[in-house]
């Protein structure tokens, strides 16, 4: 009959961990994904354009890259392992919701670069952080546009020639996004582009027309469709 000793056990538990790297490699491995994870929080910085900065996001960026790292030196030269590794992950769901789509283009960034870090490519690792991170500050920076506003508008039986008016002298394009009526009162969300920093303006005028109680406007991360 065969028998499984102890030291048979503990032979194939290391034989299923790939004996490739040495201790100075997973060092310098772990060392490099942090330090490229350092380059992706920075550049993610530097290059925000959204309302509130998170700083979770930006560490989050820097533990994806380094336990990707550690997760490719686990399952490198073992096909089994890295099955069962492909396995455990697939069942993983993530509850928070990611509202800006660059984040996600950030976080994918982050798991190539922990990728390649855990297989000690490491001029791959710092052209391909240089390369891209130059790339988006130079779209962040460089390539920069207008912003749409949002423009809500509380009113009772206002003018609308005058009102309407006004949104053609300020506004290069505007298109009403929502209305709400109620008996004496009406709200209206308009989607504006400027044509040039006149928002005081805008909104000192459209509160002269007769009829306009209240007039709001708030900085808008989006983009302002086509009239059908």
């Amino acid at each position: 009959m065969f028998k499984l000793r102890s030291k048979d056990l503990l032979d194939l538990g290391s034989s299923m961990i790939s004996p490739t790297f040495t201790i100075t490699q997973i060092v310098i491995n772990v060392l490099m994904a942090l330090l490229c994870g350092l380059i992706i929080y920075w550049i993610y910085k530097k290059t925000f354009s959204g309302v509130l900065f998170s700083r979770n996001m930006g560490i989050t960026m820097v533990m994806v890259s380094v336990v990707t790292s550690l997760i490719v030196m686990v399952i490198t030269g073992n096909l089994a392992l890295s099955l069962g590794m492909i396995g455990a992950l697939s069942i993983v769901r993530f509850r928070t919701p990611i509202k800006d789509p660059k984040d996600t283009g950030y976080l994918f960034w982050s798991v190539a670069t922990g990728i390649i870090c855990g297989v000690s490519a490491y001029q791959l690792a710092v052209v391909s952080v240089i390369f891209i991170g130059f790339c988006l500050w130079v779209l962040s920076k460089r390539f920069s546009w207008q912003a749409p506003y949002l423009l809500v508008v509380h009113s009772k039986h206002p003018d609308g020639k005058a009102f309407t008016a006004i949104l053609k002298k300020h506004c290069s394009r505007f298109q009403e996004r929502s209305a709400s009526m109620s008996a004496e009162h009406s709200e209206s969300v308009y989607e504006i582009l400027l044509k040039k920093d006149v928002g005081q303006e805008l909104l000192r005028d459209l509160q002269a027309v007769r009829g306009v109680e209240k007039t709001v406007m708030v900085s808008y991360e989006g983009d302002l469709d086509e009239p059908r």
